[in-house]
């Protein structure tokens, strides 16, 4: 195993860019317990109370989380144990806030399918319209 290869497969990666940049990529679990501030770098500030809520419920019945993530537009949790009705009323949830500031939303596509409400999807436009000029 090389350098590199022992980087990615001990979760130092992941803590390094963590540090770096303040997210992790892609959710990844880090090879222990996510804090909650680490759970809440995984996705936008505007699903930080949704986080919390499904953090605090996976605490609750004693499960790891593995990842957290943006999946479809919406809030994805990957623990130890089967979601349950409660669980997927929250990743339902998600689907109408806004990922970036907390707002009433809807998932908007436009390459990736994100949940924004209607200034947040403009600036979003505005910033790829910005990007091709």
């Amino acid at each position: 195993m090389n350098k590199l290869e022992f980087w990615f497969y001990s979760g130092r990666l992941w803590t390094f860019l963590l540090r770096l940049t303040g997210r992790v990529p892609a959710g990844f679990y880090l090879g222990r317990w996510m804090t909650l501030k680490d759970a809440q770098a995984c996705v936008g500030p505007g699903w930080a109370g949704l986080v919390k809520e499904g953090f605090d419920l996976c605490l609750r019945r004693g499960a790891r989380i593995h990842q957290i993530k943006e999946k479809f537009g919406g809030l994805r949790f990957y623990c130890d144990f089967e979601w349950g009705l409660e669980e997927s009323k929250l990743e339902e949830r998600s689907l109408s806030i806004c990922e970036e500031c907390g707002r009433p939303g809807k998932p908007r596509g436009g390459g990736w399918i994100k949940t924004l409400c209607d200034s947040c999807a403009d600036a979003r436009f505005r910033r790829r319209e910005r990007s091709w000029q």
